[in-house]
Formats: C-alpha cells, sequence, structure tokens
C-alpha cells in the first residue's frame, strides 16, 4: 500500500473515525474550489503563493511541535531500540501527555501519521517489514532502519504533485493534487498537507487496497492522466488487468456537486508517480532491496533529458548509434508491473544506463 490517503474528516476508509473537521478544513476547502475557477494561469499562480504561505505558516510550528515531543524516543528507534512504528514515549512526552499524538489512518511506507488544525502530517519513518522473526528487516534500511532512506521517499510525493500539478495548470486541466510542505527539522522530515475535500467522493483512478481492486472507470479524468503522463514520458501499463499511466497505488476520486453535477478531480497519494532508478544498473550505490521506493528518476530526467534524447535519435536517423528511450513504467521492478515485466525492465535498464553515462543537461 502508498502512503495512506489522505483522511477527510468524514471516517472513510483508512480514517480514524473522528470528525476533524473545522475552520481551517472549511477554509481550505472553499480555496480548492477558488481555483478550479480562476480563469487564467497566472490567477492560479498568485492564488497558489498566496496560500503556500498560509500553509507553511500554519504546518511549520505544529510539525516541529510534534518532533519536539517525540524526538527522544525516535533516537532510540534510529538507534535499534525499537520498531519504525511501535514506539513509546522514551525519554520523550508520555504519549498520554502529547498534545499531538500519532493516530491509525492505514499504511505502511507513507510513515507516522498525525492529524492537527485541519492538516495531515506524515512523519517519514523507516518502518518494520518483517516483525517477531530472529532477523528483523526494515523497509528502506534492511537490517537497520534509516531515516535518511526514510526521508528521501516522502520527498517523492512532493515531486509527484508539483510535477502533474505544472502540467494541469499550463494546460487548463481541471484536475487537483493534494497543496503540502515539507519541514526538515531536528534531523527529521514530516510531509504536511491540508485535507483534501473528498466528501462523498467515488474511487476512480488506481487503486486504495494493494491491488485487489484497480480502477479506471472514468474516461475524461483517464485521458487527463494520459496527457500528463505523455508529457512525463510516463508509459500506460497493465496493472492487475487494468491500464493506468501512474503508478498503481496512485489514487484519482471524482466529486460531482449533487445541486449542479459539476464534477471536481482530484489525484493524490503520488509517492511512487516517478519509475525508479534500476539497480542493476547503479551498482556504485549501496544495493539495497527496497530501493525501488526511494531511488527514483527525477521529473528534469524525464521531461528534458528523455525528450532530448530521442531527438537526438531521430536526427540520426535509423542508420545512427543512438537508440530513442521509450516511456518508462512507474511500476517497473514492482510487483504491481508483473504484466509485460521484462519489456518495462528493459526500458528502465537503458533509461537508467544514459542517466549514468550522461547526467541530465542543466537548463541554457
Amino acid at each position: 500500500n502508498g502512503g495512506g490517503g489522505v483522511p477527510t474528516g468524514e471516517g472513510r476508509e483508512g480514517d480514524t473515525g473522528q470528525d476533524f473537521r473545522g475552520e481551517e478544513w472549511e477554509r481550505y476547502r472553499k480555496a480548492h474550489e477558488r481555483l478550479l475557477e480562476c480563469e487564467t494561469v497566472q490567477e492560479k499562480l498568485d492564488m497558489l503563493s498566496n496560500t503556500s504561505a498560509e500553509i507553511e505558516g500554519i504546518a511549520i510550528p505544529v510539525a516541529k511541535e510534534i518532533i519536539d515531543e517525540n524526538h527522544a524516543a525516535w533516537r532510540e528507534v534510529e538507534g535499534g531500540g525499537g520498531a519504525g512504528q511501535d514506539r513509546k514515549g522514551g525519554r520523550g512526552t508520555p504519549e498520554r501527555k502529547r498534545k499531538y499524538p500519532p493516530v491509525n489512518v492505514g499504511g505502511v511506507a507513507g510513515g507516522t501519521k498525525f492529524l492537527a488544525k485541519g492538516f495531515f502530517f506524515k512523519l517519514a519513518v523507516d518502518p518494520k517489514i518483517a516483525k517477531n522473526t530472529p532477523h528483523e528487516r526494515y523497509l528502506y534500511g534492511g537490517k537497520r532502519p534509516d531515516l535518511d532512506r526514510a526521508a528521501k521517499a516522502a520527498s517523492h510525493e512532493l515531486h509527484g504533485a508539483n510535477s502533474f500539478l505544472s502540467f494541469f495548470l499550463r494546460k487548463g486541466i481541471p484536475v487537483q493534487v493534494p497543496w503540502q510542505t515539507i519541514v526538515d527539522y531536528r534531523g527529521y522530515r514530516i510531509v504536511a498537507m491540508p485535507f483534501l475535500p473528498l466528501e462523498g467522493s467515488e474511487f476512480i483512478y488506481g487503486s486504495a487496497d494493494g491491488g485487489k481492486s484497480v480502477h479506471n472507470n472514468d474516461p475524461q479524468f483517464s485521458a487527463y492522466i494520459d496527457r500528463a503522463a505523455e508529457d512525463l514520458h510516463l508509459a500506460k501499463h497493465n496493472v492487475y488487468g487494468t491500464w493506468l499511466s501512474t503508478g498503481g497505488d496512485v489514487e484519482g476520486h471524482r466529486v460531482v456537486d449533487p445541486a449542479t453535477g459539476r464534477k471536481r478531480y482530484y489525484l493524490l497519494d503520488l509517492a511512487r508517480w516517478a519509475p525508479p532508478e534500476d539497480p542493476s544498473v547503479t551498482k556504485h550505490l549501496p544495493r539495497v532491496g527496497s530501493s525501488i521506493f526511494f531511488r527514483m528518476l527525477r521529473p528534469e530526467f524525464l521531461k528534458r533529458e528523455m525528450r532530448a534524447a530521442n531527438l537526438a535519435a531521430r536526427k540520426a536517423g535509423r542508420h545512427g548509434s543512438l537508440l530513442p528511450l521509450p516511456p518508462l513504467s512507474s511500476d517497473s521492478l514492482s510487483g504491481w508491473g508483473a504484466t509485460e515485466a521484462a519489456s518495462h525492465r528493459a526500458h528502465l535498464r537503458r533509461a537508467t544506463d544514459h542517466l549514468c553515462r550522461r547526467g541530465v543537461a542543466p537548463r541554457a
């Protein structure tokens, strides 16, 4: 499963059952709606700039409080004294006295979750994936927890949100992504985002249950995502019988206004939006089985370098030595991409080799 979704305050799947709606939740719900009503890109950018400053003003102090309350116990965990999400009070504030206690909203890879002031906070930790066995295993670090790798994985959700939102804004596509900010403090990373206005939404794209059910049942939304994926050089691929252009656990939601019939679209849980590097090529890096979850290809490489490489290959013609770089599956090397896995891996290996040999050209 991915990051565990984004709570809506309405008791949806994975939520705590508590009602976290309040003034902040209502304010950001209206802000999401106003963004869709902006007529020009500049209007949207101005609004996002103002909203970003407001989000940081609320999220950063709360994130610091969360870390201050818990850092001593987490340090014990990092040193091997406990499990990534089984932490006790330690020498920090006892859990019963914490202002912001952790909540269980589902998911593993997204980290430890907190809810406060209309915001969803995800602390980047390295959870255990093998418990009650002679040999403990952590998702990112292997034998020991690795918070640096967990922090790197957490940043990919922001990269994905920025990449898709940039395309949606430029093309006037009415799809929204979670607004979010990253807070780094005392050696820890927290991703903070306002609750999304998803009350009454329909799940229309991707999977929220680890692939047991995979959706792609809104042709308009699917067309929007396909266009963005083409811009990002992402391949449409088969995920357990359903064709998607993102990672299988990226989620698409639709909200229909009962009074007007107007549709609002949301794309979220973007931690695995990008293809991973192929570890068979990056042998100069420490080998970790879960590297596909934190060593991802950057959007600059996908958009600029792969496009430039393909242009050079076309100019060289079929008698040249340059080969084109096909679009890449976000689910390459994972169980989500089992269909045509060999083909997707071959394309990924070629792209990773190009990255290692050529790098990313700087902007002119």
